[in-house]
């Protein structure tokens, strides 16, 4: 079992200055991986949910019935992208964002369509892979160091451990096999060392599915 000091001193990415931002939620992040709401098939996107700063859980009858979300950003009132439709920070990091009508693909920059999704296991340690975040510019590479271990700092029942760069902003930010597969979306890290949260448990307690 890889051993906990692997994520010590983690903290988000997501931070006031970068590109994708809640309107009435400061914290920014990156658009990431373009999927389909299986409740009721429009077009939607994830994100880390702790772009949304405050928030653990969403909806909230407390909160806001709709809450937007601008991308890119500009001077902190960018134009709308879409709505927030649900999200959580418990066990998972991410959210659910409403894009129907947006002109949105699943085409990387840099790197090309994702191909599909797949779960990692331990064979897959010491795999190369790759990100695209919003502000750590271009495509970032990495080695995957723990395919699958728990990362309480970050709120993660599981995450993928991965030595490679990220900065702020990148959180959200889509992490692909050598072969095209999408494997899971940035949650927060080191300068060296990130944690992924996995993409099938998104899928799963998010309710939706990969957009082709």
């Amino acid at each position: 079992m890889p051993h906990a000091s692997l994520t010590q001193g983690f903290q988000r990415h997501s931070v006031p200055g970068d590109c994708l931002e809640s309107h009435l939620y400061g914290d920014r992040g990156t658009l990431g991986v373009i999927t389909v709401d299986r409740l009721t098939g429009r077009k939607s996107a994830l994100t880390a949910m702790h772009v949304f700063s405050g928030i653990g859980d969403y909806p909230d009858p407390s909160l806001p019935s709709s809450i937007q979300v601008g991308s890119p950003c500009a001077n902190g009132a960018g134009p709308i992208v879409g709505t927030l439709l649900r999200g959580t920070n418990r066990d998972i990091d991410a959210a659910l964002i409403d894009i129907d009508g947006h002109p949105a693909t699943n085409e990387l920059p840099g790197i090309g369509a994702v191909r599909f999704w797949r779960a990692l296991s331990d064979a897959d340690d010491g795999q190369p892979v790759r990100m695209v975040g919003a502000f750590s510019g271009g495509v970032q590479y990495g080695t995957i160091v723990a395919a699958a271990m728990p990362v309480p700092g970050l709120g993660l029942e599981t995450g993928i451990i991965v030595e490679m760069s990220a900065i702020h902003g990148d959180s959200g930010a889509p992490l692909v096999d050598a072969s095209g597969y999408l494997l899971g979306i940035l949650t927060g890290g080191s300068s060296t060392r990130q944690a992924f949260c996995p993409i099938g448990p998104i899928f799963q307690k998010l309710s939706c599915q990969l957009f082709r």
